[in-house]
């Protein structure tokens, strides 16, 4: 065999491994997806429930905090035509015990990052990604929630970029908190996040006070 076809065979049995690992990696992310779809169904009675209620709740054991136990949730939350919708997102809660005024809060909105129901950071495999920054909050003694946003992992459509949908989930994140073991959420919190985060937070700066009084 020549020079020339030992390369040609090289190049397709290394073409042909990744295409193979490409294949599993996908099969093995339809199924974890498929598992978790029962989460995030929408429940029958949303309509009645008050924003911020809390459907569901489950350890999230994908997403290991230093100091602090990790949540997977399901709330109400709401659309800016009033309408119900539901958000998946991550809590994660400081072991150390709560002052007695409640723990400071903190609400993460992240940046753009798909629209696929595997794009929701409480459903992917790895939901800390590099973010150093929770074992930091969690130190400094905040209860932190991290919405994923109605309609990404969940009963779409996903509003993105409609600033006043994005506060709205941000602030009924925050208003479940009180239904989180443990929690014991304070009524001070903060807003923060980057990219479409960023334009999150500024818009739930300036509508917070009326949507949560």
């Amino acid at each position: 065999m020549s020079l020339k076809k030992v390369i040609l065979v090289a190049i397709g049995v290394i073409a042909l491994a990744i295409g193979l690992s490409t294949l599993a990696h996908r099969v093995a992310d339809s199924r974890q997806q498929n598992a978790l779809d029962a989460f995030y169904a929408t429940p029958v009675d949303v309509d009645a429930a008050k924003p911020g209620t809390v459907f569901r709740v489950e350890t999230l054991a994908t997403a290991p905090v230093v100091g602090a136990s990790s949540f997977r949730v399901l709330y109400r939350t709401e659309r800016p035509d009033g309408t119900a919708a539901v958000s998946g997102a991550m809590v994660f809660v400081p072991i150390a015990p709560a002052p007695v005024a409640g723990r400071p809060v903190l609400a993460y909105a992240h940046g753009t990052i798909g629209q696929g129901r595997g794009c929701a950071p409480s459903r992917r495999t790895d939901p800390i990604g590099p973010n150093a920054w929770y074992a930091q909050a969690i130190a400094s003694g905040f209860v932190v929630v991290a919405t994923d946003y109605a309609g990404i992992g969940t009963a779409g459509p996903n509003l993105f970029l409609i600033g006043q949908a994005e506060s709205l989930d941000i602030v009924n994140s925050v208003r479940a908190l009180e239904q989180v073991p443990g929690a014991d959420p304070s009524k001070e919190w903060v807003v923060f996040g980057h990219s479409q985060g960023g334009h999150s937070a500024l818009w739930t700066g300036q509508l917070a006070a009326q949507e949560m009084p």
